[in-house]
């Protein structure tokens, strides 16, 4: 699918910035029940009618877990769920956001309540959102903007009559839909984009009014309307905040790449990296001089390779990508001086750690050994002498923190010390 670049936005130099993931719920690892205080995400009322059941962390329809945003059943204050989504986190260069959610409708109701789920400044003033309407069960889009003269928050359709005309947009009930917005801080610029029952694609590019200004939250609002006596739900999940060096809006993914591992012996197999969009083709290529790659499929021969550690970087050959290029860090061990086993297959866990790490050998180790902890330089931290033993923990608690190896065998892992 080809890349597709706001016609007012230039590429007019190579980025060393890349995108960067700075918000990632899916909210499986959240506690059913109150949403308020879980991860970051809090909630608000406007007067004392707000109930923490409004917001709650329930299984959806589609199997996993989200969010239930319930309307009031009952002309109401304004209740939302908000989160900071740490934007001066970022790195220097990614001053374009790109957020994406899903979306799933619930039943159709005579509702009055509407919901407005979006990007705010640091005095919540809206940037862009989305709207839907209960009733009609129609999604526009919220853009702060200056229409004849006047700056303030404009509603605008997200359909289309056929004619290059706004329409409005119906989506069906108790349907999940993938909602996208796009801002860039420099030029004010915003596009909200979605995906019609995961079909149909539309994109709306809007001029804003918020040049130069940080987002700060995202919010999902819940309103009633005048007379409302009826409540209903939307659902959220997947829901994800990344800073880009450019604003590049479509349906594919940044271009990025790993090998399995971080470090491998110098007696180890060949290794080809996993592309996160394998329909992106592009060059391989290494620093410094010493590692054996191939430049078109990433493959790494450690055998061939001088042991160290190196910059790999892949750089798309596909026309208009943001993320046009990404790098990893891989390591060389010289392993061949080491004893031989049956296996050396083995985990770390946790990592990152701060107190304990448990070595855990595969089920098919038969032979004696030994494990070494050692630090980043090669220093010995600890070794232990295995024999039938399957784990052996080790105390990393008085340890400086920092990156540490653990070495069986052929194998080494990184490991943490937080």
């Amino acid at each position: 699918m080809k890349r597709i670049l706001f016609s007012l936005s230039v590429l007019a130099m190579a980025f060393t910035a890349s995108s960067q993931t700075i918000v990632n719920d899916d909210f499986e690892s959240f506690n059913l029940g109150d949403l308020d205080g879980q991860n970051g995400w809090f909630t608000y009322s406007a007067s004392d009618d707000h109930s923490e059941s409004d917001f709650q962390i329930v299984n959806i329809t589609n199997g996993s877990q989200g969010i239930e945003i319930k309307g009031q059943a009952a002309e109401e204050s304004l209740r939302d769920c908000f989160k900071n989504i740490s934007w001066d986190t970022r790195t220097a260069g990614n001053d374009n956001l790109f957020m994406s959610f899903t979306l799933q409708t619930g039943t159709a109701s005579a509702s009055a309540n509407t919901f407005e789920l979006g990007l705010y400044d640091e005095s919540f003033g809206t940037i862009a959102a989305f709207m839907y309407d209960a009733v009609s069960q129609e999604l526009f889009s919220g853009v702060y903007a200056t229409s004849g003269g006047t700056t303030s928050t404009k509603y605008y359709y997200l359909g289309d009559d056929g004619n290059g005309g706004g329409a409005a947009l119906t989506l069906a009930e108790n349907t999940e839909f993938t909602l996208s917005l796009y801002f860039d801080k420099s030029t004010g610029i915003v596009a909200l984009q979605g995906v019609e029952g995961q079909t149909t694609l539309f994109t709306k590019t809007y001029l804003g009014a918020k040049v130069d200004t940080d987002p700060k939250y995202v919010d999902f609002i819940s309103y009633a309307g005048t007379g409302n006596t009826l409540s209903t739900s939307l659902f959220i999940d997947n829901f994800i905040v990344k800073a880009r060096p450019c604003l590049v809006y479509d349906t594919k993914d940044d271009v990025t790449f790993s090998y399995s591992e971080s470090t491998l012996c110098n007696t180890a197999a060949a290794v080809t990296p996993t592309l996160t969009d394998a329909s992106v083709t592009g060059t391989f290529t290494s620093t410094p001089a010493g590692l054996s790659i191939d430049a078109s499929s990433g493959l790494v021969t450690a055998s061939s390779s001088t042991v160290g550690t190196y910059t790999v970087q892949f750089a798309s050959n596909v026309d208009n990508t943001c993320d046009d290029s990404t790098t990893v860090s891989l390591t060389i061990q010289d392993c061949a001086s080491l004893p031989e086993h049956f296996t050396s297959a083995f985990s770390v866990a946790p990592n990152p750690a701060q107190n304990f790490i448990t070595v855990t050998l595969s089920d098919n180790f038969l032979s004696n050994g030994v494990i070494t902890l050692m630090t980043s330089e090669g220093k010995e931290v600890e070794t232990r002498i295995v024999s039938n033993n399957k784990e052996e923990v080790f105390n990393v608690s008085n340890l400086e923190a920092g990156i540490y190896f653990v070495q069986f065998a052929d194998k080494i892992e990184k490991v943490v010390i937080q």
